[in-house]
């Protein structure tokens, strides 16, 4: 009788490790599997480029100018964004888009996606720069890419296309 006990034992511990090692890899797989389309989602980026370059702008003129030039120049830069601001004039919005294309075209769903935003936002005397680099691939794709496109010509946004890097086929 306690042979039996004993083998039951047994056959219970065996059988409780392979259900567990059955679970964990189940876990990780459904794991990786959310990871994955947590990156399909994707992420818009905002970054105020006029901040970046007023502060470079700022450390350069440290560097370069003697304190007094300096201070002068720093305070008549400060009264004239008061004064900007007081006139309260709508400033124009340059919005920069990357667009990586690949044979499958993509990042057509991400390029609506970033239209849709800077549609949300814009105003007709807005700017949208896409920056392209395409290596070829599938014609209807990009035709829906282009489309994408025609939305910000069809809302009288400024469009500008600026190609870096081109598939050369066609």
């Amino acid at each position: 009788m306690s042979q039996a006990l004993i083998e039951l034992a047994l056959f219970t511990s065996k059988s409780l490790i392979v259900v567990m090692f059955v679970l964990i890899v189940l876990i990780t797989f459904f794991a990786l599997l959310a990871k994955g389309k947590e990156k399909l989602k994707g992420r818009l980026t905002i970054k105020n480029l006029n901040q970046k370059y007023a502060e470079t702008t700022e450390e350069l003129l440290t560097e370069i100018l003697p304190k007094k030039i300096l201070k002068k120049t720093l305070k008549d830069k400060k009264k004239a964004e008061k004064e900007k601001a007081k006139s309260e004039e709508t400033q124009r919005n340059l919005f920069v888009l990357n667009f990586h294309g690949d044979i499958k075209a993509s990042a057509v769903s991400t390029l609506r996606e970033e239209i849709t935003a800077v549609l949300n936002a814009a105003s007709p005397q807005d700017e949208v720069i896409v920056k392209l680099e395409s290596a070829g691939g599938v014609v209807h794709g990009y035709g829906l890419a282009a489309a994408q496109l025609l939305r910000l010509k069809q809302k009288n946004i400024f469009l500008t296309i600026a190609i870096d890097k081109m598939a050369a086929s066609g």
